[in-house]
């Protein structure tokens, strides 16, 4: 499996870090695997995290998972499940809308992400997670409008919001 493990919890200088959910692709992490979204895939995440469990709880640090379409924690859905079972334990989310979205999505993807926010915002807690919005000035409509829409939400939901500009 493709996974970037974060550092060492104790040497994390505060708060939180964020990681990719990983893949279990063999060489590209954004590639299309197929495994990442059946059981292997959800059980190589879990196993991922509970290495995490008790290092994340003695050093008092949490880490933010960030979602994308092509990887281990890949839709809302999974979002949903993952925060549930991990209710009351230091993992959070880092959640860049555009990372939900796959290149056939992106053209309805106001639809989308109006649903994914009306889902998700009940489920995201303002001390804990954030919201990555895209780079404004991007040559791409699609961009612009989830800006505006990560903008709307993390005004609703009281998330901190980052940019994302690299």
């Amino acid at each position: 499996p493709v996974f970037e493990p974060p550092p060492p919890v104790e040497t994390w200088l505060e708060g939180c870090m964020v990681a990719w959910s990983g893949s279990l692709a063999a060489n590209d992490p954004f590639s299309e695997e197929l495994r990442n979204w059946m059981a292997a895939g959800r059980e190589a995440l879990e196993a991922w995290c509970d290495r995490f469990v008790g290092p994340l709880a003695s050093a008092g640090r949490t880490l933010l998972i960030r979602p994308h379409a092509r990887q281990l924690l890949s839709d809302v859905a999974g979002v949903v499940r993952f925060l549930r079972r991990h209710r009351g334990e230091r993992f959070g989310m880092a959640i860049a809308p555009l990372d939900l979205l796959t290149e056939e999505m992106r053209a309805d993807g106001a639809e989308h992400l109006a649903r994914a926010f009306e889902v998700l915002q009940p489920m995201l807690d303002p001390t804990r997670d954030l919201l990555i919005s895209p780079a404004p000035g991007l040559d791409d409509p699609a961009a612009e409008r989830t800006r505006a829409a990560c903008c709307e939400a993390a005004a609703t939901c009281g998330l901190e919001l980052l940019i994302d500009v690299g």
